[in-house]
């Protein structure tokens, strides 16, 4: 029965925060980060300072996997990464969703629209899918150290997995748009 009522309350909470996005409903429908990775639909590309509104301060091929929802009207990319959060918060860690909103650097997250949710799921995802390291490569790079755990098991499979991943990405990503991976790297050691 608990458990029951932390999974329909977690629920009923998801879908209002959703349909607040959806509908635009001030405050709700600003989104700092999730705003960055739609704009990179018209061509935003690090064009602002770190953290301002619609400063997209990853790799190349993030955008460029993201490209067909960023022809989304503003309000549903918002809702729908929103939805993405939730329903990977929930993934995470179940039944201590409900509760877990209480530490704040969570609905933060959600509220932001930040890509840590996923990125905790990749690494969950890593354990079994080395490859799956290459987004967190492509997008915040650091977690990448996340591979020091197959390289102290020696799990020599997983890090060429995930290399060669990442490699095979990157490398198309460039050859379809040398120029942006150019000014992301300058951006990057900069």
């Amino acid at each position: 029965m608990r458990d029951r009522l932390l999974r329909d309350t977690y629920l009923g909470l998801a879908i209002a925060f959703v349909g607040l996005r959806l509908f635009s409903i001030a405050p709700w429908d600003q989104s700092v980060d999730a705003y960055a990775y739609w704009s990179t639909g018209s061509g935003q590309f690090y064009t602002g300072e770190t953290g301002a509104m619609g400063s997209y301060l990853y790799s190349p091929a993030f955008a460029q996997a993201l490209t067909p929802i960023t022809w989304l009207p503003w309000p549903l990319f918002n809702a729908l990464w929103t939805a993405m959060n939730v329903a990977l918060l929930w993934w995470l860690v179940g039944r201590w969703a409900l509760l877990s909103l209480v530490f704040l650097p969570i609905p933060f997250e959600i509220i932001s629209g930040n890509i840590h949710l996923l990125l905790a799921a990749v690494i969950v995802l890593a354990f079994r899918y080395p490859a799956a390291w290459a987004f967190a490569i492509l997008t915040k790079v650091t977690p990448g150290i996340g591979l020091l755990w197959a390289v102290g098991r020696r799990d020599i499979r997983a890090v060429l997995h995930a290399s060669a991943a990442t490699a095979v990405i990157a490398a198309a990503s460039f050859a379809l748009a040398p120029d942006l991976w150019r000014v992301w790297i300058q951006l990057a050691v900069a």
